[in-house]
């Protein structure tokens, strides 16, 4: 399998893969050395981490 998507890879800077386990989700593969032409950053900012997530421990 990993040569089949290195395979892909190699042909593609973008790779798009049906979800198994959601027919509504995919998986998206890049290689970023060869994607640099195709990708332009639109917005970058910092990650925030919402607490509300993470109950506190006792």
């Amino acid at each position: 399998m990993q040569k089949f998507g290195a395979d892909l890879l190699d042909q593609h800077p973008f790779v798009l893969i049906p979800s198994v386990v959601s027919p509504h989700s995919w998986n998206l593969i890049i290689d970023v050395a060869s994607a640099k032409a195709h990708i332009e950053c639109v917005l970058d900012e910092a990650f925030g981490l919402d607490g509300r997530l993470n109950k506190a421990l006792d």
